[in-house]
């Protein structure tokens, strides 16, 4: 497990600070477009995200059915991560293990909440809220939950100063996430 989430550590950095990320380091987080959301449908789940946000499927889902990954990119720094995992893993271990890592490499964590929901979904998360990069305030929401012999982690990134003005997009993607 520990070497998977090292590759799930530098996948989500790779997506994270790709050319785009660098530069939308320097521009300031727009509204996010919630009033005609796009719909994203998948054979295990659907959710709803802000129009002028931006998603891209790993390729390799349509390869490796025990490991998926999705990944849903506000207009600036922040973003939602959904992995999903092909087989039942404990919801706390699962997010203690996520916590691990990134305060390994990219959080520098002053305060930890746990937490017991994430939209309609009960299991075991975690609000890490501290230094990103050791370096500006910032948060990473962890929340892991099983569904049948699937394990679902969700990856919220964001900047504190980001979070009020991207709170409707991270809501939305939330309350309108769905199980099938």
């Amino acid at each position: 497990m520990k070497i998977k989430l090292s590759w799930l550590l530098l996948l989500t950095l790779f997506f994270s600070f790709q050319c785009k990320r660098i530069q939308s380091f320097f521009e300031e987080e727009k509204i996010p477009s919630i009033s005609n959301p796009k719909t994203i449908k998948q054979d295990l789940f659907e959710l709803k995200y802000p129009s002028n946000w931006e998603y891209q499927e790993d390729k390799e889902n349509k390869v490796n059915l025990d490991f998926r990954s999705y990944l849903i990119e506000s207009t600036g720094n922040s973003y939602v991560q959904i992995f999903v995992y092909g087989k039942e893993i404990d919801n706390k271990s699962c997010a203690e293990e996520f916590k691990s890592e990134f305060e390994e490499d990219l959080i520098e964590s002053e305060k930890v909440e746990v937490r017991d929901s994430w939209g309609k979904q009960k299991g075991y998360g975690l609000k890490l809220t501290g230094k990103i990069l050791f370096l500006t305030p910032g948060s990473i929401n962890i929340f892991c939950f099983a569904q049948g012999d699937k394990t679902f982690s969700v990856i919220e990134f964001y900047y504190e100063s980001d979070f009020e003005r991207i709170k409707p997009g991270l809501f939305l993607i939330q309350s309108s996430f769905k199980l099938f």
